[in-house]
């Protein structure tokens, strides 16, 4: 009977000892291929540079100025916001002549509620 558990108590350790070895192995080939720091770097590196829109055309930078020094002074009269709204939804109403999922929706409800 001793035989036997010293024999099984040398299986069980000679296993628990592969099993931990295999673990390290593991654990050890996911370090091997983990991404460097060094790499990210180059990475970003070789993008190329975007050049600034307002260096190719500098009129282009004038003309949002302007637009922007526009907007502002439309902005602050209150009245004028309302105008330019109108003024768009004319300007969508001409582009887009068939009533939109909404506008049909509208429609529909205005039908079931009897609100004509």
């Amino acid at each position: 009977m001793q035989r036997i558990l010293q024999a099984l108590g040398q299986a069980l350790r000679k296993s628990v000892v592969i099993v931990c070895l295999m673990t390290l192995l593991g654990v050890s080939g996911l370090f091997i291929f983990a991404p460097q720091p060094s790499y990210a770097a180059t990475a970003v590196s070789k993008k190329p540079a975007l050049p600034d829109p307002d260096v190719l055309d500098p009129q282009a930078g004038l003309s949002r100025e302007q637009a922007y020094e526009e907007a502002v002074k439309e902005a602050q009269s209150e009245t004028s916001i309302e105008k330019v709204y109108e003024e768009n939804l004319e300007e969508y109403k001409d582009e887009n002549p068939e009533p939109g999922l909404i506008q049909k929706a509208e429609e529909a409800i205005e039908k079931v509620t009897g609100n004509d």
